[in-house]
């Protein structure tokens, strides 16, 4: 698995980074491409993901819809 640099992924990829998951594996089980996950990802990211894709982001990260939704 690539590492991809901490510095540059918002609170999204760290998440999928603390539950060691890579793009791949998450964007197949979300039903999205590797491209859309990699954008909402990105610090200062324009793009987010649809409340049924936030969904099931929680269910692979085990974290509540503010988690995806509300940055810190």
């Amino acid at each position: 698995m690539r590492k991809v640099n901490v510095d540059k992924l918002n609170h999204l990829g760290k998440l999928r980074e603390d539950k060691m998951l890579d793009r791949k594996t998450v964007s197949k089980e979300i039903g999205c491409t590797e491209v859309f996950l990699s954008q909402i990802e990105r610090k200062g990211a324009s793009k987010r993901p649809s409340i049924n894709t936030a969904q099931k982001m929680c269910k692979i990260y085990k974290c509540s819809l503010e988690d995806i939704f509300l940055t810190k």
